[in-house]
């Protein structure tokens, strides 16, 4: 199951190695065909949070999907 959290709490979530869950902002998860990303801190040089988050606002967020991300993590 997941729940939704805000993007503070995303970030120190992050950095302590759980994965986290961006979905754009008017989808819903679960939804066939649409984007999910599950995002994990895998190393010191690629562990910026804020890069990653804009890297799925550039792919991902549009005027049909919402142009910011919802964060979800797994209970």
């Amino acid at each position: 199951m997941l729940v939704k959290i805000n993007k503070n709490k995303a970030e120190r979530l992050f950095k302590e190695g759980k994965k986290i869950t961006l979905v754009p902002c008017k989808l819903r998860i679960g939804a066939p065909w649409h984007p999910e990303s599950r995002i994990k801190r895998t190393g010191e040089a690629y562990c910026n949070f804020q890069s990653v988050v804009n890297a799925f606002i550039y792919y991902n967020c549009n005027y049909e999907m919402g142009y910011y991300p919802h964060y979800y993590i797994e209970q």
